[in-house]
């Protein structure tokens, strides 16, 4: 069976997807220090319905490799995710980045992990000019306005710590340790430039019994992070689960699921929302701290004038594990499962014609389909992710041949280019800057743009042949995947694809040659 960590990825919608582990939140003792107590939040008021053209979905793109948040360039005009970066407004497929990508220093450098466990690095796009910060693996980091200091939180061989370091230099201009570090911590620089972290104080180990031990921290707070180490920033940022921070306002998530958007760095509250009514961690707030965006009930847009609240839209479908402004924030990224939802200010909302999907061919079956999960046997033995853009799924009855088909906007590939650049475009964008297409072909019949190609997996323990039809047909571009055993003979394959792509795709103008498969190199599987 098909998994996300192995090396089918190479050209499913969304793969190579790496899993993380997830860390729950430390039970925490009740803060003791009178100077941390925030005073009584006003009555919180409900946001006013705004206008219906408020916002709208512009687009949405899979994600491919290593899930990497979006990060958008200080220029506005592209961003990245995953392993791909795209231009901001069409959402066009630029170019195949780095995975890890942990923030942009222009439209040509970013910051990233490169897994190794020795720091971040600074390079461009393509990985050159690549310069190591001297340090532990990076898991957060912020960039300061003027994008030449990054604050990030390391792991180092003695714990975690947050680092501040001159971004073309790499020279460390401060360190602090930090007691505890959760999945929720989060780094920023705010209006007089100091660097602050959201992290625990007060931290003590327990035994929980034989092999078990567990965390209590007395408090949780946003703190300055600089060479006197950790302060708290205000009272009223005491006690704050979750954080969301512009340069000059946050928005703040408390444990009883109250929220408010206080000022930074006094921590006077300039407005109350809500109470959550659902365990819901992703917000987020405009660099200019005049628009937010959170979860209840799906996800909600406001804009804040003054200390007056408007809901711009509310999408009670969307439930995004992580939110982000553009620098202008007229964008909002919306990241879900492995998707970026992608939504504009200004949009009038327009329908999605969903593709239909094919019947389920002779000699295949297709799977048992549950929320974002499929198996062609029970869930409890095996199963798989519905991979975004999925719009049918097969597999043959004697289980030796495996089908996907993807349908996906055809702005993601352009439209004007020559078919040879469109062509160059789709293998990067499917195969990433790693992959090795064999018998690649491209034709136009007048009305749609095709490219052909094999990809032979050969890492990881399930070994595979896997055949790619992509066709551009109107707003659309399908794609197909067909996989088989390694080595299958063309006498097998040949029909196959005649079924799946010349069928429903268009036949090849010119008869299709067999592909060479390598052979399966022995190995401890």
């Amino acid at each position: 069976m098909p998994s996300a960590c192995r090396g089918l990825a190479l050209v499913l919608s969304a793969l190579g997807v790496a899993a993380c582990a997830a860390t729950s939140a430390s039970p925490r003792l009740p803060a003791s220090l009178e100077s941390t107590r925030r005073p009584a939040a006003a009555a919180p008021a409900s946001p006013i319905p705004g206008p219906a053209a408020g916002w709208a979905v512009a687009y949405r793109r899979e994600c491919r490799g290593s899930i990497t948040p979006p990060r958008v360039a200080p220029s506005g005009s592209l961003f990245t995710f995953c392993d791909a970066a795209f231009e901001l407004v069409g959402g066009r497929f630029r170019e195949n980045v780095p995975i890890g990508v942990l923030a942009l220093v222009d439209d040509r450098r970013a910051l990233f992990d490169d897994y190794s466990g020795g720091g971040w690095v600074l390079g461009a796009f393509d990985e050159t000019e690549r310069l190591r910060a001297k340090g532990g693996r990076p898991e957060q980091l912020a960039l300061s306005d003027d994008r030449r200091r990054a604050v990030s939180i390391e792991r180092s061989r003695r714990g975690w710590v947050v680092v501040v370091r001159d971004v073309d230099t790499q020279r460390e201009l401060s360190r602090s340790t930090l007691e505890n570090h959760a999945e929720a911590d989060r780094v920023a620089f705010i209006d007089d430039g100091d660097p602050v972290v959201l992290t625990d104080r007060g931290c003590r180990t327990l035994s929980c019994g034989r092999r078990c031990q567990r965390v209590e921290c007395r408090a949780r707070g946003v703190y300055r992070a600089g060479v006197a180490g950790l302060s708290l920033l205000a009272p009223r940022f005491a006690d704050v689960a979750h954080v969301a921070i512009a340069s000059r306002r946050a928005l703040l998530v408390r444990p009883d699921r109250s929220r408010e958007i206080v000022e930074v760095p006094s921590g006077r509250q300039v407005a109350a929302l809500p109470p959550a009514t659902e365990e819901a961690t992703a917000v987020a707030i405009d660099p200019a701290g005049a628009r937010i965006a959170w979860l209840d009930g799906g996800l909600r847009v406001a804009t804040l004038d003054g200390e007056s609240l408007t809901e711009r839209h509310h999408a009670p479908a969307l439930e995004p594990s992580g939110l982000a402004f553009s620098p202008d924030g007229s964008w909002l990224f919306a990241t879900e499962g492995q998707a970026v939802v992608v939504l504009h200010q200004g949009l009038l909302p327009k329908v999605q014609k969903a593709t239909a999907a094919p019947p389920v061919p002779p000699g295949f079956r297709a799977p048992t389909v549950r929320a974002r999960e499929q198996t062609f046997s029970r869930f409890d033995e095996s199963s798989e992710v519905v991979w975004p853009n999925q719009v049918a799924r097969f597999r043959s009855d004697d289980e030796r041949v495996d089908v996907w088909v993807f349908a996906t906007d055809a702005a993601e590939l352009g439209r004007e280019d020559s078919l040879d650049e469109w062509a160059r475009a789709a293998v990067a964008r499917y195969e990433g800057p790693g992959g090795s297409p064999r018998m690649l072909r491209s034709w136009t019949d007048g009305l749609r743009r095709s490219v052909e190609y094999a990809v032979f997996v050969r890492d990881g323990c399930e070994p595979s042949d896997q055949y790619v039809r992509v066709t551009r047909q109107g707003d659309s571009v399908m794609r197909v995947v067909v996989e088989v055993a390694p080595g299958e003979e063309h006498a097998v394959v040949a029909p196959l694809l005649e079924r799946f792509f010349d069928r429903a795709l268009g036949a090849s103008p010119a008869r299709r040659e067999a592909a060479h498969s390598p052979p399966v190199a022995p190995g401890p599987c």
